[in-house]
């Protein structure tokens, strides 16, 4: 909300954010009759860290290796129970017509390239290997409430709220082994406290 309602500069009304999650995963075995057993995992997000060194403008943002390593250590520190499970960042727009006709909430190819090269990079890092699993896309738009369409409601990885007068779509891609994003498989679950519209 801060890089998105507070501007960058008079050219730049609005930047893009990124940032990495600190989590735990479990999984369970789960077997059918018929069809055999199949594993179902929960990532639990304990902990967003933005960057604030990545370099952001209004359609990028580019993640800052120092930054990487900065958390990497200090996290190592202060919650050695928890690995970087995930990153995010977000996607903000002008209006949210804007926002529905590009289907801001989807990852781009930069996106899913810029994560299996995190990915990648977490793997091989001496002290302690990280293995992320959930990337986040946060699209972003000024708006007040208004009804989902039907193809967005049933994405069970996208919910959509409004909040301080902005319309918020949270989508959740799975991290391959190899590194590569996919919306398949994933259902984003909240609080139920939480007073977000589930899209699915």
């Amino acid at each position: 909300f801060e890089t998105y309602k507070v501007p960058k500069s008079k050219k730049e009304p609005f930047s893009e954010v990124f940032g990495l999650c600190l989590g735990m995963a479990s999984s369970v075995r789960l077997a059918k009759r018929g069809t055999g057993a199949r594993t179902r995992w929960f990532v639990h997000v304990e902990k967003a860290v933005p960057q604030i060194r990545a370099k952001a403008s209004s359609s990028s943002v580019t993640p800052s290796a120092d930054s990487l390593n900065a958390l990497i250590e200090t996290s190592h520190s202060l919650f050695p129970q928890l690995e970087i499970i995930g990153d995010y960042h977000s996607h903000p727009y002008k209006s949210y017509p804007q926002l529905k006709r590009y289907r801001g909430w989807s990852a781009s190819r930069e996106d899913a390239n810029s994560t299996a090269f995190l990915y990648r990079d977490l793997r091989h890092k001496t002290r302690r290997q990280h293995r992320m699993r959930v990337s986040f896309v946060i699209a972003i738009a000024k708006g007040r409430g208004t009804a989902v369409s039907e193809s967005t409601r049933q994405q069970p990885n996208l919910v959509h709220f409004n909040l301080a007068g902005c319309h918020v779509f949270l989508s959740a891609y799975r991290i391959l082994t190899n590194g590569q994003m996919t919306p398949n498989g994933v259902t984003l679950r909240r609080p139920l406290r939480e007073g977000y519209r589930k899209v699915g």
